[in-house]
């Protein structure tokens, strides 16, 4: 167990790796936003895009330490669980 003398050491650590996480995430999200905009144009399915929404929108709550960003995360798990892809027959 870390004694108290080291226990903002930990802090600032636990900060900037969320900080860190948050802006990987961000960059998924972007990358799977711009891919969604590109399969709509084509007639596709608006799925890619409002994950990338979504994951970016967490990603900037997981940088501002925010805890309701858990929720925003599984509000995209849970969409991609509901979504099916129709396969061809």
């Amino acid at each position: 167990m870390p004694d108290e003398a080291s226990l903002p050491h930990y802090s600032e650590i636990r900060m900037w790796s969320m900080r860190i996480f948050g802006l990987i995430i961000i960059v998924f999200g972007a990358v799977l936003a711009v891919g969604g905009v590109k399969l709509a144009a084509l007639g596709g399915s608006l799925y890619y895009l409002l994950v990338g929404i979504t994951l970016i929108f967490f990603g900037g709550l997981t940088i501002a330490g925010r805890g309701a960003g858990l929720y925003v995360y599984f509000v995209a798990f849970l969409g991609t669980c509901v979504y099916r892809k129709p396969y061809p027959s």
